[in-house]
């Protein structure tokens, strides 16, 4: 479960904290994020 946090969630955190200064700085930026349906889905084949 850890690891798919540090993944799928705290990376973003991570992104969001090296790119904000910048962003501030220049008084403008975007940031786009995509996830995808695919996780909520349980594969059962081996």
């Amino acid at each position: 479960m850890a690891k798919m946090l540090d993944t799928n969630l705290m990376s973003h955190i991570y992104v969001v904290r090296h790119v904000l200064p910048q962003m501030l700085e220049r008084g403008s930026g975007y940031l786009v994020f995509t996830a995808s349906a695919a996780g909520l889905y349980l594969k059962l084949d081996p």
